[in-house]
């Protein structure tokens, strides 16, 4: 096979900007670069830096376990939620664990705002829990489910992790007091008693770099006070940070864009390297990276849309390297089904098996646009993870109620972007999908989802078919034409079917006739097609008008538009 170097001529950074500038008609490459919410650039082109190679050797990359990566992949990880403790519910969770584990899952994250302890024996009935991870997250003391457990298995060896949050410091007491207790020579060994869970703060609303940021602060909080605990009491045992190290596991939001996903797991390795390095500690010895795909993501309109954000999300999560995924079905807003749970774990399965994405160790290392994007927010994070330490610490920074307004201001911005019509949400805003959505089931986490404005619209103009008449010139100008699109989508976003009008000279019958409820003015101004007929327009009597000039310029788009369904519909 003949080498790339007799097919492809070399081209500098030099020649692919100019190739861009051609496409793009004379506009320079950096025309089409953009800011993400949290105000890092994103170019279109990025320059080869020759050192970027010896900076990924210097920051570790690879998972916590690179041959088991290699030899299995990744930890395929079944999320289950038991919303109650009755028999029917306890039952279902059971049947869901056991086809999870014969379908490719090899762990289960079990969580419940209630004290599973009473209903074990029937929760892990005929499940090998000797063969398994699994995360328990549950409000009951983790020594009760300790011993729970142990008089189900015995001296069997078991893989058990809890979800001790950094986020107070009593939680991080508890787990402590946890990690004390298992000294003992007749207690198992847990994988994991603390979580700092970034993707719970990412469906609250946090962007990456604050989600990054705080789950590193979190870090540094068990750290700390692991620390002092070990001092105090005079030992070192699972007090020591190295030790400690080992008992954390991380959660990171995986979004619809494959890069961010990559970038980001490549971020939080390269922060938690320079947290351990700073430590005296080895920065190969990382605590467990979970990848989980966002919810804050998903959509109730058009639901198949969430295969693909899913997809894309895991796939991020494969390439950046995460040490385990954990994904619910995509109809999981609706109510997820056990086709859709056993998508999500068949979709990793075929990564692994069929595309062998886990025989690689960092794939996108060197890659100059991964390389740019993974630095730029570790820089930005670390800058953040400094203002949490200053204010000393997570939980201090926490109860100052500063996280809370991260993510205020965060859902503000984000809300504002949505309403202007600056945001493109596939099936939602782009493409909107016609049919209304979804009742959206009880879910424990209540992700901040932009998408649920536009679905709350979309009921509201259900329940109350108008009549929608848009106007347009009889030769429309390419300004008049890209209007007139403009508002369609608008309307469609609305889930509106409106009729448009040509301009004509007896107007007044026209729209006499077509009783509209709303008038949307295309023309550009409240006159005629442009010829010598300037009569304005005069809309029926109890008809709402609107120029569509205007609306596309207001702030608040999708605000205003719901004011005159609302308007309307009275």
């Amino acid at each position: 096979m003949s080498s790339d170097e007799s097919v492809f001529a070399t081209a500098s950074h030099a020649d692919w900007a100019q190739m861009v500038t051609k496409l793009l008609g004379g506009a320079p490459p950096e025309s089409l670069n953009r800011h993400d919410e949290d105000g890092l650039m994103v170019s279109v082109l990025y320059p080869i830096d020759p050192s970027v190679g010896t900076r990924a050797r210097l920051t570790p990359q690879i998972p916590q376990a690179p041959a088991d990566r290699v030899r299995y992949g990744w930890d395929i990880c079944q999320p289950i939620h038991l919303a109650d403790l009755q028999d029917a519910t306890v039952k279902a969770a059971n049947t869901h664990s056991l086809a999870a584990l014969a379908s490719g899952a090899s762990s289960l994250w079990l969580s419940s705002d209630q004290d599973i302890t009473p209903v074990l024996p029937a929760l892990f009935d005929r499940v090998v829990l000797s063969a398994i991870t699994v995360i328990i997250d549950t409000p009951a003391g983790a020594d009760d489910v300790l011993r729970a457990v142990q008089a189900l298995y015995g001296e069997e060896p078991l893989s058990l992790c809890f979800t001790h949050s950094p986020v107070c410091s009593s939680s991080i007491a508890a787990g402590l007091a946890l990690a004390d207790n298992l000294e003992h020579p007749d207690n198992p060994e847990l994988t994991g008693i603390f979580m700092a869970d970034g993707w719970a703060l990412h469906n609250q609303g946090h962007t990456a770099i604050a989600e990054l940021a705080a789950v590193l602060a979190g870090v540094a909080a068990i750290l700390r006070a692991g620390h002092s605990a070990g001092h105090s009491a005079g030992h070192s045992g699972i007090h020591d940070l190295a030790t400690l190290i080992g008992q954390i596991c991380l959660t990171v939001a995986l979004p619809a864009d494959m890069f961010d996903g990559i970038a980001k797991l490549r971020a939080m390795r390269q922060l938690l390297a320079n947290l351990l390095v700073g430590l005296g500690l080895d920065p190969t010895k990382q605590p467990r990276l979970i990848g989980r795909p966002s919810l804050r993501m998903m959509s109730l309109l058009d639901p198949e849309e969430n295969m693909l954000r899913t997809t894309t999300a895991l796939l991020g999560g494969a390439i950046g390297g995460a040490d385990a995924m954990a994904a619910f079905g995509h109809d999981y807003l609706s109510g997820e089904s056990e086709a859709a749970r056993r998508l999500a774990r068949m979709t990793q399965m075929m990564m692994i098996e069929e595309s062998g994405l886990a025989r690689s160790l960092d794939p996108a290392g060197g890659s100059a646009f991964i390389e740019a994007r993974t630095n730029d927010m570790a820089n930005a994070a670390w800058s953040q993870f400094q203002t949490i330490e200053a204010q000393g610490g997570l939980p201090a920074f926490v109860e100052a109620g500063s996280l809370a307004a991260l993510v205020e201001a965060a859902n503000v911005r984000r809300e504002a972007a949505l309403r202007a019509g600056k945001t493109q949400l596939v099936g939602v805003t782009l493409q909107p999908a016609p049919d209304e959505p979804s009742p959206l089931a009880a879910l424990p986490e209540a992700p901040v989802r932009p998408a649920a404005l536009v679905e709350v619209i979309r009921r509201e103009a259900a329940a109350t078919p108008l009549r929608i008449l848009v106007l347009q010139a009889s030769n429309p100008d390419m300004a008049q034409s890209s209007r007139q699109k403009a508002v369609m989508n608008l309307l469609a976003i609305a889930g509106l079917h409106p009729v448009v009008l040509g301009w004509c000279a007896d107007q007044d019958a026209a729209l006499a006739a077509a009783r509209p409820d709303i008038i949307i003015n295309c023309l550009g101004y409240n006159e005629g097609d442009g010829d010598d007929d300037d009569d304005p327009i005069v809309p029926p009597p109890g008809c709402q008008m609107a120029d569509a000039g205007e609306l596309l310029a207001d702030a608040d788009q999708l605000g205003r538009l719901r004011a005159m369904i609302a308007g309307a519909a009275t």
